[in-house]
């Protein structure tokens, strides 16, 4: 059991990488705080695993943290990849001895859930403002010509295409 909860502490090393890495590129203050507090409460929720895994298997060893590769394509699958390995590692947490851990990572869980409801906010936001400042939205109303809506269709497109590779 304890090697299989340093691959899950080691893929959640990964994952705070590929945290700030979208912090830094982010393309709008609200996505930007927001993963802030992503990494931050990812790096307390591997901290309190990390220290109740040592109380009931004993000291991790110097060096066996080894963050696992992990790539990014933007916030929202991030989110979701993190909650789909952690929902797998919660499945592993069914044994007695693994009570305390399994709550630790089922609030972790709650609070990804709270992440994802929030990053679909921001990104929406998003889109507005750009369309806004495009002069797209006039009077609460979408201003956009034949072009320049096929452009937004092909984008949309690609983006979900992109997406779809990636999960296979």
């Amino acid at each position: 059991m304890k090697q299989r909860i340093m691959v899950y502490i080691n893929k959640l090393e990964a994952y705070k990488t590929a945290i700030k890495n979208l912090h830094w590129s982010s393309n709008n203050m609200s996505e930007h705080k927001l993963l802030d507090d992503i990494a931050s409460s990812l790096s307390d929720f591997q901290d309190e695993l990390a220290e109740s895994a040592q109380g009931i298997y004993g000291k991790i060893k110097i060096n066996e943290l080894r963050p696992r590769k992990y790539t990014i394509t933007n916030s929202k699958k991030m989110i979701n990849d993190l909650l789909s390995d952690t929902k797998m590692f919660l499945g592993s947490t069914k044994s007695k001895e693994m009570v305390g851990i399994k709550s630790i990572v089922e609030a972790f869980i709650g609070e990804l859930n709270q992440f994802s409801y929030l990053m679909d906010f921001c990104l929406k936001e998003d889109i507005k403002r750009k369309l806004a400042n495009s002069g797209m939205i006039k009077e609460g109303k979408i201003n956009i010509n034949e072009n320049e809506l096929r452009q937004v269709v092909r984008k949309a497109i690609n983006n979900v295409i992109i997406n779809n590779k990636t999960r296979l």
